[in-house]
Protein backbone atom coordinates (compact mmCIF):
# COMPACT_ATOMS: atom_id res chain seq x y z
CA UNK A 1 0.00 0.00 0.00
CA UNK A 2 1.30 3.51 -0.93
CA UNK A 3 2.08 6.31 2.04
CA UNK A 4 -0.74 8.67 1.99
CA UNK A 5 0.40 11.70 0.44
CA UNK A 6 1.66 14.77 2.27
CA UNK A 7 -1.20 17.59 2.20
CA UNK A 8 -0.04 21.46 3.07
CA UNK A 9 -2.80 23.09 4.37
CA UNK A 10 -3.43 26.84 4.44
CA UNK A 11 -6.14 27.75 7.27
CA UNK A 12 -7.28 30.48 9.42
CA UNK A 13 -6.60 29.54 12.35
CA UNK A 14 -10.04 29.62 14.80
CA UNK A 15 -10.02 26.69 16.85
CA UNK A 16 -7.77 27.00 20.07
CA UNK A 17 -6.52 24.04 20.30
CA UNK A 18 -4.36 25.10 17.63
CA UNK A 19 -3.87 28.13 18.95
CA UNK A 20 -1.00 27.34 21.18
CA UNK A 21 0.86 24.96 18.38
CA UNK A 22 0.89 28.19 15.95
CA UNK A 23 2.28 30.54 18.91
CA UNK A 24 5.39 27.75 19.50
CA UNK A 25 5.83 27.70 15.76
CA UNK A 26 6.23 31.63 15.94
CA UNK A 27 8.17 32.16 19.07
CA UNK A 28 10.73 29.39 17.61
CA UNK A 29 10.94 31.49 14.59
CA UNK A 30 11.31 34.90 16.01
CA UNK A 31 15.04 35.94 15.15
CA UNK A 32 16.48 39.63 15.13
CA UNK A 33 13.86 40.56 12.58
CA UNK A 34 10.08 39.62 13.84
CA UNK A 35 8.35 41.53 16.39
CA UNK A 36 7.68 38.97 19.40
CA UNK A 37 3.75 38.44 20.20
CA UNK A 38 2.93 36.85 23.22
CA UNK A 39 0.57 33.96 23.20
CA UNK A 40 -2.53 36.42 24.43
CA UNK A 41 -1.78 38.17 21.37
CA UNK A 42 -2.31 35.13 19.60
CA UNK A 43 -5.37 34.12 20.92
CA UNK A 44 -6.95 38.03 20.40
CA UNK A 45 -5.54 37.41 16.67
CA UNK A 46 -7.39 34.19 16.58
CA UNK A 47 -10.81 35.45 18.03
CA UNK A 48 -10.87 38.06 16.24
CA UNK A 49 -10.32 35.87 12.65
CA UNK A 50 -6.81 37.69 11.73
CA UNK A 51 -4.65 34.69 12.50
CA UNK A 52 -3.86 32.42 9.55
CA UNK A 53 -1.14 29.50 9.04
CA UNK A 54 -0.02 26.66 7.27
CA UNK A 55 0.65 23.62 8.11
CA UNK A 56 1.53 19.83 6.81
CA UNK A 57 0.14 16.88 7.18
CA UNK A 58 2.51 13.87 6.49
CA UNK A 59 0.45 10.60 6.32
CA UNK A 60 -0.24 9.64 9.37
CA UNK A 61 2.76 11.77 11.23
CA UNK A 62 1.28 14.74 13.34
CA UNK A 63 0.55 17.91 12.55
CA UNK A 64 4.02 20.00 10.85
CA UNK A 65 3.40 23.64 11.40
CA UNK A 66 5.25 25.23 7.87
CA UNK A 67 3.89 29.00 8.31
CA UNK A 68 2.19 31.68 9.98
CA UNK A 69 1.35 35.27 9.51
CA UNK A 70 -1.49 37.65 10.75
CA UNK A 71 -3.53 40.90 10.33
CA UNK A 72 -3.28 43.61 13.18
CA UNK A 73 -5.25 46.57 14.36
CA UNK A 74 -3.51 49.65 14.82
CA UNK A 75 -2.65 53.09 14.35
CA UNK A 76 0.10 55.27 12.47
CA UNK A 77 2.12 57.69 14.40
CA UNK A 78 -0.77 60.32 14.10
CA UNK A 79 -2.97 58.77 15.95
CA UNK A 80 -5.12 57.08 12.78
CA UNK A 81 -6.21 53.72 12.73
CA UNK A 82 -4.41 51.60 9.95
CA UNK A 83 -4.22 47.24 9.90
CA UNK A 84 -0.92 46.00 9.35
CA UNK A 85 0.03 42.56 7.62
CA UNK A 86 2.87 41.18 9.87
CA UNK A 87 4.73 38.20 11.25
CA UNK A 88 5.06 36.20 8.26
CA UNK A 89 7.49 33.50 8.21
CA UNK A 90 7.87 30.27 6.57
CA UNK A 91 10.34 26.90 7.62
CA UNK A 92 13.59 26.97 5.62
CA UNK A 93 12.63 23.74 4.02
CA UNK A 94 9.24 25.12 2.13
CA UNK A 95 10.76 28.20 0.87
CA UNK A 96 10.64 28.25 -2.93
CA UNK A 97 7.25 26.03 -2.84
CA UNK A 98 5.50 29.35 -3.17
CA UNK A 99 4.04 28.86 0.49
CA UNK A 100 4.68 32.63 1.79
CA UNK A 101 2.87 33.51 -1.70
CA UNK A 102 -0.08 31.67 -1.14
CA UNK A 103 -0.54 32.12 2.75
CA UNK A 104 -0.09 35.88 2.14
CA UNK A 105 -2.63 36.38 -0.82
CA UNK A 106 -4.77 34.33 1.09
CA UNK A 107 -4.82 36.20 4.96
CA UNK A 108 -5.13 39.58 2.63
CA UNK A 109 -7.78 38.36 0.26
CA UNK A 110 -9.84 36.93 3.49
CA UNK A 111 -9.65 40.61 5.95
CA UNK A 112 -10.05 42.51 2.80
CA UNK A 113 -13.70 40.75 2.40
CA UNK A 114 -14.83 38.90 5.20
CA UNK A 115 -12.60 40.32 8.08
CA UNK A 116 -15.21 40.78 11.10
CA UNK A 117 -13.11 43.73 12.33
CA UNK A 118 -13.65 45.68 8.74
CA UNK A 119 -17.10 44.95 8.66
CA UNK A 120 -18.33 47.56 11.36
CA UNK A 121 -17.43 50.29 9.14
CA UNK A 122 -14.69 51.81 10.92
CA UNK A 123 -12.62 54.21 8.98
CA UNK A 124 -9.41 51.86 8.02
CA UNK A 125 -6.53 54.22 6.80
CA UNK A 126 -4.85 51.55 5.05
CA UNK A 127 -3.15 48.16 5.33
CA UNK A 128 0.71 48.39 5.92
CA UNK A 129 3.43 46.32 6.84
CA UNK A 130 6.77 46.87 8.80
CA UNK A 131 10.22 45.20 7.40
CA UNK A 132 13.52 45.59 9.58
CA UNK A 133 15.64 48.05 8.00
CA UNK A 134 18.91 45.61 7.82
CA UNK A 135 16.02 42.46 6.88
CA UNK A 136 16.34 42.08 3.31
CA UNK A 137 14.46 38.40 3.08
CA UNK A 138 11.10 39.88 2.81
CA UNK A 139 10.95 42.37 0.26
CA UNK A 140 11.16 40.91 -2.68
CA UNK A 141 7.73 38.29 -1.38
CA UNK A 142 6.27 41.83 -0.20
CA UNK A 143 6.77 44.11 -3.68
CA UNK A 144 6.58 41.35 -6.49
CA UNK A 145 3.97 38.52 -4.52
CA UNK A 146 1.84 40.59 -2.26
CA UNK A 147 1.37 43.82 -3.54
CA UNK A 148 2.88 46.02 -0.78
CA UNK A 149 5.04 49.13 -2.45
CA UNK A 150 7.79 50.68 -0.55
CA UNK A 151 6.89 54.55 0.55
CA UNK A 152 10.31 55.57 1.39
CA UNK A 153 9.24 56.74 5.03
CA UNK A 154 10.74 54.96 8.31
CA UNK A 155 9.04 54.46 11.49
CA UNK A 156 10.50 53.82 14.99
CA UNK A 157 8.13 51.95 17.52
CA UNK A 158 6.22 53.79 19.91
CA UNK A 159 7.67 51.25 22.38
CA UNK A 160 10.58 50.24 23.59
CA UNK A 161 11.26 47.32 21.32
CA UNK A 162 11.90 43.77 22.67
CA UNK A 163 15.36 43.26 23.34
CA UNK A 164 15.72 40.13 20.57
CA UNK A 165 15.51 42.88 17.89
CA UNK A 166 18.20 44.10 16.23
CA UNK A 167 19.49 47.67 16.94
CA UNK A 168 21.67 50.33 14.41
CA UNK A 169 24.91 52.25 15.14
CA UNK A 170 21.62 54.69 17.05
CA UNK A 171 20.24 51.70 19.33
CA UNK A 172 16.86 52.22 17.39
CA UNK A 173 14.58 49.49 16.01
CA UNK A 174 14.01 51.37 12.54
CA UNK A 175 11.66 49.49 10.10
CA UNK A 176 10.84 50.59 6.56
CA UNK A 177 7.04 50.99 6.12
CA UNK A 178 5.13 49.21 3.31
CA UNK A 179 1.50 49.91 1.48
CA UNK A 180 -0.75 47.46 0.12
CA UNK A 181 -2.25 48.39 -3.40
CA UNK A 182 -5.49 47.36 -3.37
CA UNK A 183 -5.53 46.40 -7.74
CA UNK A 184 -3.58 43.25 -6.60
CA UNK A 185 -6.72 42.32 -5.64
CA UNK A 186 -7.45 41.49 -8.96
CA UNK A 187 -4.96 38.91 -9.35
CA UNK A 188 -5.22 37.56 -5.68
CA UNK A 189 -9.25 37.01 -7.12
CA UNK A 190 -7.65 35.31 -10.44
CA UNK A 191 -5.30 32.99 -8.64
CA UNK A 192 -7.77 31.66 -5.54
CA UNK A 193 -10.24 31.28 -8.83
CA UNK A 194 -7.62 29.20 -10.57
CA UNK A 195 -6.37 27.39 -7.31
CA UNK A 196 -6.50 23.70 -8.88
CA UNK A 197 -5.38 21.61 -4.86
CA UNK A 198 -1.74 22.45 -5.95
CA UNK A 199 1.34 24.72 -5.12
CA UNK A 200 3.76 24.55 -7.51
CA UNK A 201 7.72 26.67 -6.82
CA UNK A 202 11.50 26.45 -7.45
CA UNK A 203 11.19 23.72 -5.06
CA UNK A 204 8.70 21.20 -6.52
CA UNK A 205 4.55 20.46 -6.42
CA UNK A 206 2.64 19.75 -3.50
CA UNK A 207 -0.65 19.01 -2.84
CA UNK A 208 -2.08 21.95 -1.08
CA UNK A 209 -5.74 22.58 0.36
CA UNK A 210 -7.42 26.16 1.51
CA UNK A 211 -9.15 25.70 4.91
CA UNK A 212 -11.12 29.01 5.02
CA UNK A 213 -14.79 28.89 6.12
CA UNK A 214 -15.85 31.59 4.07
CA UNK A 215 -13.75 31.61 1.14
CA UNK A 216 -14.89 27.66 1.10
CA UNK A 217 -18.23 28.74 1.48
CA UNK A 218 -18.55 31.39 -0.22
CA UNK A 219 -15.66 31.20 -3.00
CA UNK A 220 -18.15 32.93 -5.60
CA UNK A 221 -19.07 35.79 -3.48
CA UNK A 222 -15.28 36.48 -2.43
CA UNK A 223 -13.73 36.65 -6.03
CA UNK A 224 -16.65 38.92 -7.00
CA UNK A 225 -15.84 41.27 -3.94
CA UNK A 226 -12.05 40.82 -4.68
CA UNK A 227 -12.79 42.05 -8.21
CA UNK A 228 -14.92 45.01 -7.17
CA UNK A 229 -12.21 46.23 -4.50
CA UNK A 230 -9.02 45.90 -6.54
CA UNK A 231 -10.79 47.81 -9.76
CA UNK A 232 -12.06 50.20 -7.14
CA UNK A 233 -15.70 49.99 -7.11
CA UNK A 234 -17.79 51.11 -4.51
Amino acid sequence: MKPSPNILVFHQVLDDSRIDDVFEFHKDHIGEYIWPRTLDEFRQLANDGCLYAAYEQPGTQPIKEVGVCYIMDGENPFGNPRREFGGIYVSDDYRGAGVASALGTIAISNYYVWDPLRQDQREIEKLIDHVHEFNDLPRRLLTTRLGFKENGRQEIPPVEPPRNMRRNADGEVVGDLFEFDKSKLLEFADWLESFSGHLTGKSGRRIARIEVPAMRTYLKETLEALRDLGSGSP
